[in-house]
């Protein structure tokens, strides 16, 4: 894994896709991975992108969150279907994409955790009841009946 750097944060910023004050937490606790990962999403979906979480500090995740290692994003993109968002993240590689239809505004969180990749729809805000799946188009499937 590889921080972020001023540098990094330098040439996102420059090219107007990031700055560095979206993250509400330590900037520089990111993955660079992770980081450029949603940079692609944004360019690929030219939507706005809001990041709700990145690097957190061990309070309102789980106990084993990707958020605690830096490899993980809390985002949603404007005027984009939940299935959408969720498809972009696949398709740039995230191996931990979650679901959450029960926001505000419907997001998504992403990761590039290792291992096998796992999905998940959260199934009432804020309770930390999931329905897990190993299969990207079953996952998809239900999303689409609820979301």
């Amino acid at each position: 894994m590889t921080y972020m750097t001023k540098e990094d944060y330098d040439i996102l910023e420059s090219s107007g896709h990031f700055h560095r004050q979206e993250f509400k937490d330590d900037p520089y606790q990111l993955d660079r991975g992770i980081v450029f990962i949603l940079r692609n999403m944004r360019i690929e979906s030219g939507h706005p992108c809001a990041v709700h979480c990145g690097w957190a500090d061990g309070a309102g995740h789980s106990t084993n969150s990707w958020h605690y290692k830096g490899r993980a994003l809390d985002v949603n993109f404007k005027e984009m279907s939940l299935v959408d968002q969720v498809k972009l993240a696949y398709k740039h590689g995230c191996t931990g994409i979650g679901a959450y239809p029960t926001w505000h505004e419907p997001g998504i969180h992403i990761d590039n955790r290792d291992g096998r990749p796992v999905y998940w729809i959260e199934k009432v805000k804020g309770s930390g009841e999931y329905t897990y799946f190993h299969d990207f188009d079953e996952f998809v499937t239900t999303l689409g009946s609820i979301a």
